[in-house]
This record gives C-alpha cells, structure tokens and sequence, in this order.
C-alpha cells in the first residue's frame, strides 16, 4: 500500500505554506518512521509507505491545525494538491477541459498516485458526476477525503462554480465501494 511522492511532497508544501509557525512542531510531532520522510528529500518518482508517508502526517494535522477533525484535514489537502497539481504546468490544459474530461481521466490520476487503486465514472449529467472507487491501497477514510477534496478543487479550477462533493458510501465504513457525488452550478 503505497502513496507517490508527488502527493507527500505536497503534504509537506501544505504545512510549510498554510501553518509555517506550526512545521517544526508538525514535524516533531510525528514518528520516527514519517518523521524520516519528511525531513529527508522527497523524490516525487519513489512510492512511500501510506501509514507514514499519508495517514499518519494527515491525523497529525487534524489534531495540530483542525481541533481534531482528521477528515476536515485531509479533505483540505486534497483540494491544496489539486490546485498545485492543475495550475502549474497543466493550467492551460485544465482551463480549456470540461469537468467530465478531467473526471473521466481520474483513474490514470489515481494510480499515479496511489497503489493499488481504481476509479470508475459511473454517471456524468451537465452538472453531476458520481464516480466510484473500488480499490484503495488502504481502506481509510483520509484518503477517502483527500481524494474528495481533489476532485472538489479539480472541478472548481476548471471553473464550475459552487461545488458540492458528497462520500454517500465508503470502503473505509465497510461499503463494496467508495461512490463520491460531484454536483456544481
């Protein structure tokens, strides 16, 4: 089970950016095992271990920066990686595509972050999409949001407006798959 270094390095680059008085404790706060990931050089090409490199980090911040509320957390740095990931070389690209396209390439975007896993679009509508997920590298609801709040961030830089993402069933809550429901105006 294991998470690209890409989506670490932006765990990082979140702390550092949105709590920088809060790094070093951030930091310290964390096991060996992450603490060994994050302040060594991320090779955004190498795969890490998701317990250390993504769950824990995540329910570090939640406890640190969001009173608790790991989901919260996650959800926000999934919508923090999109809007690196979509405005940097891609800008121009995501600027032109139409939400279900970059919905629809959503499973080549999930492997190249997580292994396993597998997304599936299920339903697309002029202003819905249901996309489910039936394999995750790990059945855990960090990165249940953190996928969800990707999408959200995804979909607003493609300019929908007022989105709304729903997780109605979830693998993490014992479900046969994690469906998440994109509505927007």
């Amino acid at each position: 089970m294991q998470i690209k270094g890409t989506a670490v390095k932006s765990i990082k680059d979140f702390v550092e950016k949105q709590y920088p008085n809060g790094y070093k404790n951030w930091i310290q706060s964390l096991s060996e095992e992450s603490k060994k990931i994050f302040v060594s050089l991320i090779d955004v090409s190498q795969w890490y271990p998701i317990q250390y490199a993504a769950i824990e980090p995540t329910i570090t911040i939640g406890k640190l920066f969001y009173d608790g509320n790991v989901n919260k957390a996650a959800y926000e740095m999934g919508r923090f990686g999109a809007q690196i990931a979509l405005t940097g070389v891609y800008k121009v690209f995501v600027m032109i595509a139409s939400p279900a396209y970059i919905i629809e390439r959503a499973s080549r975007i999930m492997t190249s972050y997580y292994q396993p896993s597998s997304i599936v679009v299920k339903e697309k509508q002029a202003k819905l999409c249901i996309v489910h997920i039936d394999k995750l590298p790990d059945k855990n609801p960090i990165i249940e949001m953190r996928i969800a709040g990707w999408i959200s961030k995804a979909f607003e830089v493609t300019g929908c407006r007022d989105v709304k993402v729903e997780t109605p069933k979830s693998l993490s809550k014992g479900d046969a798959y994690t469906e998440i429901v994109i509505k927007w105006q």
